[in-house]
């Protein structure tokens, strides 16, 4: 899977489990998701959206 295909499908997971009315805790158990995972992807994506890059940089 292309990391394009990657980022649209945990951007579609992350906002189906805003518009759930669940916890994170409970979406991802309901799924059989892992929360580290989903957590992951929730910093990824929300660093790619506000400009910041995401994970180490070079000083």
């Amino acid at each position: 899977m292309s990391n394009t295909a990657l980022r649209q499908r945990w951007d579609a997971i992350l906002s189906e489990q805003s518009r759930s009315g669940l916890t994170k805790k409970a979406f991802c158990e309901q799924r059989g998701l892992n929360p580290a995972t989903f957590y992951y992807w929730q910093r990824r994506l929300r660093a790619s959206d506000d400009g910041s890059p995401a994970g180490f940089q070079r000083v």
